[in-house]
């Protein structure tokens, strides 16, 4: 799961948030809108839970930034009575908070849904949602809880959403064993992932992306290992990915962890990666991260 990359469409669909009179109304509004939903969680990187039962309609879809757009979303959901397809708004609601830094919003609507799900008895809605929250945790530097929380995911899971699935996980799993500093454990889980991902079966934009960020997270884990110059080709390669599709943020990621592996190597230039990573967060409006490298750089 990667928001990072999540982006905002132009206003130009009229009013989006407004009652609903009747069913009637919110399945029109839905029939117009689904292409632009379901491009918001194409921008997620990953499936999000069930296919919702309102059937997308022959429009193009709409405008609008996201949170707008799936706040309406909801509001249509709730006057169907659609609790399937409220429970997948919730969570591609929580992904665009995840996206912005809103941990506690991005938890909150992860719950929601959640709580949709169990009601409904969805395993495959349960899973995404718990995920979801592991993910949150994962941003928090709750590592261990997020473990605990991709523990749950695993049996949830239906054997439609294999090897994929458990590529992503173990992806999810390595990040936060590396966190730990229980770097061998890290690499099984990161090499496994990395098998799947660079299948040849496995193909597309997505995966190669996803082999980027396996290979963000083998670095960080050689480097831990104070293996150097093999972790140094791992992140050379992850840059390559990010940067040929345009992942800003996930390149000033990779820019940070460089600075560690050359500063390690009593390299001089190791600020040179700082200095670079700040300027990409300023680039993207990440200001939070921009200062934090900024403070290293005093």
């Amino acid at each position: 799961m990667d928001t990072d990359q999540m982006k905002d469409t132009p206003d130009n669909a009229g009013p989006l948030l407004r009652g609903f009179v009747g069913p009637q109304d919110a399945s029109a509004w839905m029939r117009t809108h689904m292409p632009a939903l379901w491009s918001r969680a194409r921008d997620a990187g990953y499936g999000v839970g069930p296919i919702p039962r309102v059937a997308a309609g022959p429009g193009a879809g709409t405008g609008h930034g996201s949170r707008e757009l799936l706040e309406a979303g909801l509001s249509a959901a709730r006057a169907l009575g659609d609790t399937g397809l409220e429970a997948w708004l919730h969570h591609l609601l929580g992904l665009a908070l995840l996206d912005t830094g809103d941990l506690v919003g991005a938890d909150a609507e992860f719950v929601a849904s959640l709580m949709l799900a169990e009601a409904d008895g969805d395993d495959r809605a349960r899973a995404a949602s718990l995920e979801g929250r592991g993910v949150v945790a994962q941003r928090d530097r709750r590592d261990q809880e997020a473990l605990d929380l991709f523990d749950l995911v695993e049996p949830l899971r239906g054997t439609d959403d294999l090897p994929h699935g458990a590529a992503v996980l173990d992806l999810l799993r390595g990040r936060s064993l590396v966190t730990l500093g229980r770097f061998d454990h890290a690499l099984e889980r990161l090499d496994a992932a990395l098998e799947v991902f660079t299948a040849p079966e496995s193909g597309g934009e997505e995966a190669e992306v996803n082999v980027a960020r396996v290979r963000l997270e083998r670095g960080r884990a050689l480097n831990g290992k104070r293996r150097g110059e093999e972790a140094r080709g791992e992140l050379e390669l992850s840059l390559a990915g990010f940067e040929s599709r345009g992942h800003t943020v996930q390149v000033a990621r990779v820019r940070e962890v460089l600075a560690g592996v050359t500063q390690l190597a009593g390299e001089r230039n190791w600020r040179d990666h700082l200095v670079e990573a700040e300027r990409l967060y300023r680039e993207v409006g990440r200001e939070v991260d921009a200062a934090r490298l900024r403070s290293y750089l005093v």
